[in-house]
């Protein structure tokens, strides 16, 4: 094997060393030329809609395009593979493997003749197994991204929770602490400049028993704050974040028992638009 290394996106995948490089545009190949066998290698701008990739949205596409699905896997939050095949005068098959942070999207696509599946598998799974990619701006672990399409704007939340919709909300909760994560959004025409604390606190705390507000701190675009409630004797932390984004009006609101979930998730949930 050889080591292939991509020095301006850094990632490095191993080759079998008599399989030969070519290079078109900015797509790097590399092809057995005995069995025409083809590992292709493109970066692409990074799309949030690759977040909501799944078993359905691709059968629908590669059936349009005339191809056969048959297989997806979704490796991590941040990555999936999926298996088709060209049927027609020759039946070949197409195993991809896409990986993404929040800069750059890569996908490693093989392509080979059926009839050498079981000789040339082998040579296929040792090259994707091992890719390695240093992410300029990964997905942190544990999170998952998702991708409001109609809004615009995505949100990250622990992999492990339950994700759904309320009436006009979306709602993330964790099971086995009740901990959740609610996001709102509506059309919004003024700054967050002038927002006070107490305005902050009529916002969330009105109907919650012994509301007390611990921090604020509101700008133009950007207004949080955190506090503590009582639920059933149980003291829960609040935090609310509001972003401005001079037409709509965001809010991420995360409620939990105290020391049940971690420090940093408030932080690293927030939207981006």
């Amino acid at each position: 094997m050889q080591i292939y290394a991509d020095n301006t996106y850094h990632f490095s995948i191993s080759i079998p060393k008599d399989w030969t490089q070519v290079i078109d545009h900015d797509t790097v190949s590399y092809i057995h030329k005995p069995s025409g066998a083809t590992i292709r290698m493109e970066v692409f701008a990074y799309n949030p809609a690759i977040n909501n990739v799944a078993a359905d949205t691709l059968s629908a596409s590669i059936t349009q395009d005339g191809k056969t699905f048959k297989n997806f896997t979704r490796k991590s939050a941040s990555s999936y593979e999926v298996m088709y095949q060209d049927l027609k005068n020759s039946t070949y098959d197409y195993i991809e493997e896409v990986y993404w942070d929040r800069e750059h999207i890569i996908r490693l696509s093989c392509i080979f003749n059926d009839e050498i599946y079981e000789k040339i598998l082998p040579y296929i799974e040792k090259m994707l197994n091992s890719f390695s990619w240093n992410a300029e701006n990964p997905i942190p672990d544990g999170y998952a991204l998702q991708y409001l399409s109609a809004d615009q704007f995505e949100f990250a939340y622990p992999d492990t929770w339950v994700l759904g919709t309320s009436s006009n909300s979306i709602v993330a909760m964790d099971q086995s602490s009740n901990a959740s994560m609610t996001i709102t959004m509506q059309d919004y025409d003024s700054s967050l400049s002038s927002m006070t604390a107490t305005d902050m606190a009529q916002l969330i705390g009105s109907d919650k028993q012994s509301f007390m507000m611990n921090s604020f701190q509101a700008s133009d675009a950007k207004a949080t704050a955190k506090a503590t409630y009582v639920v059933d004797s149980v003291q829960m932390q609040i935090v609310e974040c509001l972003i401005w984004d001079g037409s709509h009006l965001f809010s991420l609101n995360i409620s939990y028992e105290q020391r049940t979930i971690s420090d940093d998730l408030p932080e690293l949930s927030l939207i981006h638009i």
